[in-house]
């Protein structure tokens, strides 16, 4: 029997590339240059609380360091390099994405669920 539909998909490949998201997501964190925000998200990305994850600035922080932060890890091709443009955008939609899915549930977040 074939298991149900996943949010984005649940192929092999698509599954590293959204833990590949999180990994991004992690440097960022250990990267970001706001104490008040990084001390309030955490270290992992995953784990983020809803209410980091729900403002713009810490989306606005991300596209920084995917930017010009970030550098292609060493053993992969173009090591060294940021990434190019395509690839920075696909990253950051992917973890927007991630936290919409972890955080709304029937469309509601967890704010608008407590107040129903």
């Amino acid at each position: 029997m074939a298991s149900p539909m996943q949010p984005g998909g649940a192929s092999d490949g698509w599954l590293q590339q959204k833990a590949n998201q999180l990994v991004i997501g992690d440097q960022c964190l250990a990267w970001l240059p706001d104490k008040e925000i990084k001390k309030l998200a955490g270290e992992k990305w995953a784990l983020m609380p809803e209410s980091v994850a729900n403002q713009p600035q810490i989306y606005q922080w991300l596209a920084t360091f995917l930017a010009s932060g970030y550098k292609i890890p060493a053993g992969r091709r173009n090591a060294g390099k940021n990434l190019d443009e395509d690839t920075a955008m696909g990253v950051w939609g992917g973890l927007i994405r991630q936290a919409h899915h972890r955080f709304s549930q029937g469309g509601m977040t967890e704010a608008s669920r407590a107040r129903a």
